[in-house]
């Protein structure tokens, strides 16, 4: 086995969900123990603003102790992030406006293995207390940590914990608002602790309610 620092190109352009990309010279180096001439594992990048993973080929080839293939993009998310402007003090609060569709929580149950047929199946979830499919809670709650990762604290923040209570059950096609409000701040240990609630925005119920633990360098 011998480490080599492998280059990767993705020749452009290529056409994905009727978008045209185009990552000309873009170069990808990943540093792995495996022999020359081994198929690495897909690889995840940002570039600009999407998030894309990337599956090598079967053509592939070393030169000079460098393994090179040419890349095919199997996913990407093209995310626009908007950094909330918050004062980082206790008592400040914050929003973000959401919803889920049938499709999300398909493909949450593909990710997470969850089919329980009470999120899936119309007809089963006809015969429950809900009557209709419901959102899994972990798909609703995961608006926490978009909403933390990515526009307050935002990037560099680290998830150190999260409670949680489930108490209203989460439909598709409806709009939620996810509330945010900081409880305290530590300095010294850059961190925070920020109750987390989710509510029916059109009648204001809450669903979901807990605490987050976040540690950020930059805004605590």
């Amino acid at each position: 086995m011998v480490e080599v620092i492998r280059e990767f190109i993705l020749h452009a352009p290529r056409i994905f969900k009727r978008r045209k990309v185009s990552y000309s010279d873009e170069v990808f180096k990943t540093h792995r123990k495996n022999a020359p001439g081994e198929l690495p594992y897909p690889i995840n990048k940002i570039i600009g603003n999407e998030f894309v993973t990337l599956k090598c080929l079967s053509d592939f080839w070393v030169i000079n102790n460098r393994f090179c293939c040419r890349l095919e993009p199997v996913f990407w998310y093209t995310f626009s992030p908007i950094m909330m402007n918050v004062e980082p003090i206790v008592g400040s609060s914050f929003s973000h406006i959401f919803q889920f569709s049938q499709a999300d929580v398909e493909a949450f149950a593909r990710v997470t293995g969850d089919t329980n047929p009470l999120h899936l199946d119309a007809e089963y979830a006809a015969t429950t207390v809900f009557k209709r499919p419901i959102i899994h809670g972990m798909l609703g709650s995961s608006v926490f940590t978009k909403v933390l990762g990515t526009e307050f604290p935002g990037y560099g923040s680290v998830y150190l914990g999260q409670t949680m209570e489930f108490l209203r059950p989460m439909f598709v096609d409806t709009e939620y608002e996810a509330v945010f409000t900081i409880q305290s701040i530590n300095p010294d240990k850059h961190t925070a602790t920020i109750a987390t609630d989710i509510l029916d925005k059109q009648t204001r119920k809450v669903t979901t309610r807990g605490v987050a633990t976040l540690m950020n360098r930059e805004k605590f």
